[in-house]
């Protein structure tokens, strides 16, 4: 089923660590392509999307925590 429009990302989580203890851990991952205003699919400039990380990273973050 094709998307809406707008990136498109899937969240997963880990609930232990490689080694074995428990370790919630979560990530986000983000296609590099979306479908633009006018209905076209085309690549997201990484570039900018890669410098964006750490607040894009923050904003997730305070999503769980408000419980979206």
């Amino acid at each position: 089923m094709r998307p809406p429009g707008g990136p498109v990302a899937a969240r997963f989580r880990h609930y232990e660590a490689r080694s074995g203890p428990p370790l919630l851990d979560e990530h986000v991952l983000v296609s590099v392509k979306g479908q633009r205003l006018d209905g076209k699919w085309g690549s997201i400039h990484s570039t900018a999307l890669h410098e964006n990380t750490v607040a894009a990273s923050s904003l997730h973050n305070e999503l769980i925590a408000s419980g979206m």
